[in-house]
């Protein structure tokens, strides 16, 4: 879960699953108790991840269609036995930023000289996720992060997404990590 002013869900991937390899980054909205609840606990434990899930077993392709679902958040990943932090609810107005395949025939055969993110978000709080573009990878990404950039992305730029290649960063040194 990423961002507190519109929530931005990214997917964890899994290359050796086939239903499981997507790479997809969405918007949606929460119930405003919930909302309100997530929004709290993160400005109170800003060292913390949060993590939503579906509350039944599901098909992503299915809950992007479908454009809503039942939900569990948790403060870092889930742990059976642990309270969650909200359970049962809906997540509505699914909006997909990137729905990317990562069966083999869709991928590149070599890495990328430079490392590429998508970056998306509102003015106010931008977000990115690592481009998952060879496997083996791995998924990195931030929320909140702060960018140094040329020119300011727009809201409509950063509400459907750019991609974003970090320079100074080289992936094709580092992989596979």
């Amino acid at each position: 879960m990423q961002g507190t002013d519109k929530v931005h869900l990214v997917y964890l991937p899994q290359f050796n699953l086939a239903p499981r390899r997507y790479q997809v980054i969405i918007t949606c909205n929460l119930p405003e108790e919930v909302m309100t609840k997530y929004v709290e606990f993160k400005e109170t434990n800003p060292g913390e991840f949060f993590t939503l899930r579906t509350a039944d077993k599901a098909f992503l392709p299915d809950l992007l269609r479908d454009g809503h679902f039942k939900a569990v958040m948790d403060i870092g990943q889930s742990v059976p036995g642990r309270p969650h932090l909200a359970s049962n609810f809906e997540v509505t107005n699914i909006q997909v930023i990137v729905n990317q395949p990562l069966n083999s025939n869709a991928l590149d055969t070599r890495y990328p000289t430079r490392m590429p993110f998508y970056l998306y978000g509102t003015p106010q709080q931008q977000h990115i996720d690592h481009l998952l573009r060879v496997s083996p990878n791995q998924q990195l990404n931030s929320d909140r992060v702060y960018l140094r950039l040329s020119t300011n992305l727009t809201e409509e730029e950063l509400s459907t997404g750019v991609v974003a290649v970090f320079h100074h960063m080289g992936e094709s040194s580092m992989q596979p990590m």
